[in-house]
């Protein structure tokens, strides 16, 4: 295993935690409000720190993360795109307001996020 597919391993470890704190942030959204908010913002967080890391790494570093199949790595980037737009948006309403539009938000972003899981395993070598 070379370091670049080491650490996608790591991206996906890290994609899932995040997962594993919006469906619990989902699931206490209505009994506790501050766990739902912390959980939330715990996820975005891991997202985006997450997202700068391989960035860094691809376009700093020069790592070649290898690709099994180009044309799933675009459509991977495409709904990564958009899940990311959907979760800034998601995050800002959440703080913000207005609720309506944050509770509209999930609905979009979760199907987005759960694609974005799949394609990354999809269009990369990981083993």
């Amino acid at each position: 295993m070379t370091i670049e597919q080491g650490f996608l391993w790591f991206a996906e470890l890290v994609m899932l935690v995040a997962l594993g704190c919006f469906v619990q942030g989902f699931r206490v959204r209505k009994s506790d409000n501050r766990l739902h908010q912390k959980l939330g913002k715990a996820g975005a967080l891991l997202v985006i720190v997450g997202l700068v890391a391989v960035e860094v790494l691809l376009r700093g570093f020069g790592w070649n993360f290898p690709v099994r199949d180009v044309a799933t790595l675009r459509i991977h980037i495409a709904v990564a795109s958009g899940a990311l737009v959907v979760l800034l948006a998601l995050a800002y309403t959440g703080m913000k307001g207005p609720k309506r539009l944050h509770v509209k938000l999930y609905v979009l972003f979760f199907p987005l996020y759960l694609a974005t899981i799949v394609t990354s395993v999809l269009a990369f070598r990981l083993w």
